[in-house]
């Protein structure tokens, strides 16, 4: 039985990925958290806090940027495409797939939690991918070409989080309210949290965001 804390990292398929195995038994769901520009496989340990039930995994960006990592070589979030995120978005589901396997975990729900360019990742993912149920967009967007992929495409059944600071200045709050508009267009059910705080979660948003995790 794990104890509170316990965690481990795997080296596989070419991923660094931290796993934390849930306290309960049995779990009840599987949460893939991504980190942000220059993060790391240690970032995202804060939003986890208070989900003892599930089993988690922090994999590492592949792209190096001195100490820390990205899911892509660009930090651009008016222009970068939906299209850029799409090789590594292949690669990170067939591991992400592959560790559920390893673990014995098929059949529980699958989440992902993403912050800044890792919610762009986390989107890239659940846009593509029917594996993922649930999607916190934590302080990030939808990358360009976004809408224009989803036309002819419903997101039914798809449940998603977008917790964003009004005074971010990196990720500027109109872009969350865009994606908050086009994922309900697709037919989508997304919970919105906006907070007067920069780049980071508010308080309101941190308690919420356990709320939508521990369905």
């Amino acid at each position: 039985m794990p104890i509170e804390n316990e965690s481990f990292v795997i080296f596989e398929g070419g991923w660094t990925v931290r796993v934390q195995p849930a306290l309960s038994n049995p779990p009840t769901s599987v949460i893939t958290f991504l980190h942000g520009w220059t993060g790391n496989e240690n970032s995202m340990g804060i939003f986890s806090r208070g989900l003892e039930s599930a089993w988690k995994f922090y994999p590492r960006g592949p792209i190096r940027l001195g100490n820390g990592f990205a899911w892509i070589d660009d930090q651009s979030v008016t222009s970068v495409r939906l299209s850029s995120f799409e090789p590594v978005s292949q690669t990170l589901f067939d591991g992400i797939t592959n560790w559920i396997d390893t673990h014995k975990l098929n059949g529980l729900p699958v989440y992902l939690v993403g912050f800044s360019q890792g919610a762009a990742m986390a989107l890239s993912l659940t846009l593509r991918y029917p594996l993922f149920q649930r999607t916190a967009i934590l302080s990030g967007f939808l990358p360009d070409g976004g809408e224009s992929f989803l036309l002819g495409k419903s997101l039914s059944g798809k449940v998603f989080l977008i917790a964003h600071g009004r005074l971010d200045e990196l990720v500027p709050v109109d872009l969350a309210r865009k994606t908050f508009q086009i994922l309900e267009n697709a037919g989508a059910s997304v919970d919105y949290c906006e907070e007067d705080v920069g780049h980071k979660l508010s308080k309101s948003c941190f308690d919420r965001l356990k709320v939508f995790l521990s369905c």
